[in-house]
């Protein structure tokens, strides 16, 4: 395990390396060595049967990241918490565009369906409101219907120009 236990990081101490563990292979080292003991005499051949099956290449192991790669992935040395994991650097995206549908073609389409379908039920309640001059009741409703202060505030203005208009149209 690359990382340092707890008590590690709470004491100070830095993890202790282990040494990778080696294959336990029988050594052929030891057989030449008591032939070099041995008195010198007429080197021989010595073949080897040809039945003995061939020793395979031993496997080569995929390296554990040292400590010094761990800590190059990490931002600190517990794999847990806030800054946690591989760093990245966030994607910058543009905030969304809030003037959608503000053009003249949707403008004439609003008004075209305004003249024909007229206004809601609460908004012609809305519209009694502030003929009345309860403008923060008026408030209070359409921020009741359209869910958000910012919307009530808008249709609260909409239906006062409507209003308006109504009354420069009669006078």
């Amino acid at each position: 395990n690359s990382f340092p236990s707890l008590s590690q990081i709470m004491s100070g101490e830095k993890p202790k390396k282990e040494a990778p563990k080696k294959d336990a292979a029988p050594k052929a080292a030891p057989k030449k060595a008591a032939a070099k003991d041995a008195p010198k005499a007429a080197p021989k051949k010595v073949e080897a049967p040809k039945s003995a099956p061939k020793k395979e290449a031993p496997k080569k192991v995929a390296k554990k990241p040292t400590e010094k790669k761990a800590k190059s992935l990490l931002r600190h040395t517990l794999a847990v918490g806030l800054k946690r994991g591989h760093p990245v650097t966030a994607i910058k995206r543009p905030a969304p565009l809030r003037s959608k549908g503000t053009g003249k073609r949707s403008r004439f389409v609003r008004d075209l369906i305004r003249e024909v379908a007229g206004f809601a039920p609460y908004e012609r309640r809305i519209m009694e409101l502030l003929r009345n001059n309860l403008d923060k009741r008026a408030l209070k409703l359409a921020k009741r219907k359209l869910g958000t202060h910012q919307r009530g505030k808008k249709k609260r203005e909409e239906l006062q120009s409507a209003v308006q208009k109504i009354r420069a149209g009669l006078h």
